[in-house]
């Protein structure tokens, strides 16, 4: 992946940005020098070659890896992420290539894994399943929420990694290769 032409700090109107982003693993550099800007209202997209490190700059801007140099900018402000919870906090959320669910869970508590619903009394699961079924009528899915994921198809697990993207109220969804797993009906629902 080749850095934008402007290597200056300025962010003008984008929402998160990256700047002069090196992420090195050893003696590898998967980005040397990588600017990248992500603007409120618009849809921006990021293609390259297998290897350019394109997932590496959506972990980095997702709070999933910490890169080795440059900053990271949202809302004009510098920011550091501690971990994927700390971006998703500050309203980012990603859909991996990978997926990234327990698959001894259900769906239900996949999608709302580390921000359980509670009440006074405890945790409140049956809003969850409320909530976890409306979003799989969203996604034009008739998936059970009390479903173990290990006994979903690939395209479904898919479907329910982005579910548990959407029910975060993100302003920044990165979608890293999100149909890589579903069929051609399951990405004509997506988009």
């Amino acid at each position: 992946m080749k850095p934008a032409a402007d290597t200056g700090p300025a962010t003008g109107d984008a929402v998160l940005s990256a700047r002069n982003i090196v992420m090195s693993y050893g003696g590898v550099h998967a980005l040397k020098g990588v600017n990248f800007d992500i603007h409120r209202g618009k849809v921006t997209t990021l293609f390259g070659e297998n290897g350019a490190g394109k997932s590496t700059l959506m972990k980095i801007l997702s709070g999933v890896v910490t890169p080795t140099s440059g900053d990271i900018v949202l809302d004009g402000n510098l920011v550091s992420f501690s971990s994927s919870s700390d971006a998703r906090d500050r309203g980012i959320s990603i859909i991996h290539q990978e997926l990234s669910l327990a698959p001894n869970l259900s769906v239900r508590d996949n999608i709302f894994m580390g921000r359980e619903l509670r009440t006074r009394t405890g945790l409140d699961f049956a809003e969850e399943q409320r909530q976890a079924r409306a979003l799989m009528a969203d996604l034009e899915e008739d998936i059970d929420p009390m479903t173990l994921v290990e006994d979903l198809r690939l395209g479904q697990q898919q479907i329910v990694e982005i579910a548990r993207a959407l029910s975060v109220d993100s302003r920044i969804l990165i979608m890293d290769e999100p149909t890589s797993a579903l069929s051609a009906t399951e990405v004509e629902v997506l988009f």
